[in-house]
């Protein structure tokens, strides 16, 4: 790769380009359907958190936008919610991703406080009536369970991902990409949410019966995706000899 290759954030525009191009185009592949047939999880849609490790937190945020913003364009169910989800679910999970792996994983709790908080007001509170009925309760507080388990994961593993996530150590490995995914598409899951129920109307008792019961398993299937891809995509390009990117977790 030639060092005058034009870059932004210190990744050649050609690598954001080319993974972009694999995000949106890998929405076409489905590995989960939604509760309701409304849509589903793509594969692409699974792997935005490895750009954040490939290319960087600002790379995988253009990288993520742009895929997303393909994805969207050619597979509409493949990104519910359309350009607010690109942003939320797309762009922002692997700039939270490169952020915790270069020793920011206090961002992301802030972050995942305000989704936590966010889930639970919108809109069945703010505005909340007449417009949207307040929730059942604690069921509604409660079925964000799954969410709320990356916030511990991050505060007791985020100042040893960065060093795990490199070590080469594939138990070390694992665990970090764990965290990494749950850390941050889980928790814009919460902003998600909150979105598809003030822009399709759903009710709090449908919003809060899918999380609690269909969202664990689907996530466990994106977690299952992120670490069989993950570990030999990273120790790959360890040992490819491609030009070092800064800020990624595997040329440091």
């Amino acid at each position: 790769m030639s060092k005058a290759q034009a870059t932004v954030f210190g990744v050649p525009i050609s690598w954001i380009a080319m993974i972009a191009a694999i995000l949106g185009g890998s929405s076409i592949i489905p590995i989960f359907y939604f509760y309701g047939g409304a849509g589903y999880m793509s594969l692409g849609y699974a792997l935005c958190p490895l750009m954040g490790l490939v290319l960087g937190p600002y790379g995988g945020f253009i990288a993520g936008l742009i895929g997303g913003l393909i994805a969207w364009i050619i597979m509409p169910p493949a990104v519910l919610g359309g350009p607010v989800t690109v942003i939320l679910d797309w762009a922002m999970v692997p700039l939270i991703v490169g952020l915790i792996v270069n020793r920011k994983w206090h961002i992301a709790v802030v972050l995942q406080i305000i989704a936590f908080i966010f889930y639970n007001l919108f809109p069945f509170y703010i505005p909340g009536p007449p417009t949207f009925a307040n929730p059942p309760q604690p069921f509604y507080a409660l079925s964000g369970y799954w969410y709320y388990i990356g916030l511990p994961l991050l505060v007791a593993t985020g100042r040893k991902i960065p060093e795990w996530i490199r070590s080469g150590d594939k138990k070390k490995v694992a665990l970090s990409l764990i965290v990494l995914e749950w850390a941050s598409n889980e928790a814009m899951e919460c902003w998600g949410w909150s979105w598809y129920a003030y822009l399709f109307g759903l009710p709090a008792a449908f919003v809060a019966t899918v999380s609690a019961f269909a969202v664990p398993p689907q996530r466990i299937i994106a977690l299952i995706v992120i670490i069989a891809i993950g570990i030999p995509l990273l120790e790959g390009l360890k040992k490819s000899g491609l030009r070092r990117i800064p800020g990624t977790a595997w040329s440091e």
